[in-house]
């Protein structure tokens, strides 16, 4: 087997190409995955602090919640019956519905008219 010059210039020729390759494309193209795969876990980071930092505002406000409710009780009046509630107090009867008469209705109606009537004449003229 002969091993001529071409083959030599063709393998050195292969090993520049390979070498170009890799310096030019495959490493800035990794460097671009890498930088992008950071930025994600960061993105993940913020999202799981911001999640725990809302938890812990929840619990918090709760806890408030609770603490204001136990104020709350503990201050507010018991009401043992509700006649002693000083809104039922003294309240009397209950009221009664508003008859009205249709009749009067219809004669102050025809009076209004009576009048826009005339009133509506007099801007006309």
């Amino acid at each position: 087997m002969e091993i001529n010059i071409t083959l030599a210039f063709q393998i050195i020729h292969f090993f520049i190409a390979w070498f170009m390759f890799k310096k030019l494309l495959l490493q800035p193209a990794l460097e671009v995955i890498l930088k992008d795969g950071a930025d994600q876990r960061r993105s993940q980071q913020k999202v799981a602090q911001l999640r725990s930092d809302v938890a812990h505002y929840t619990n918090e406000k709760n806890a408030q919640w609770l603490g204001y409710q136990r104020y709350f009780d503990q201050k507010m009046p018991h009401i043992e019956k509700e006649k002693d509630f000083f809104l039922f107090r003294n309240l009397g009867e209950p009221l009664k519905p508003v008859v009205v008469d249709h009749s009067l209705v219809r004669k102050e109606q025809k009076f209004v008219e009576k009048k826009l009537v005339k009133k509506l004449g007099q801007v006309h003229e």
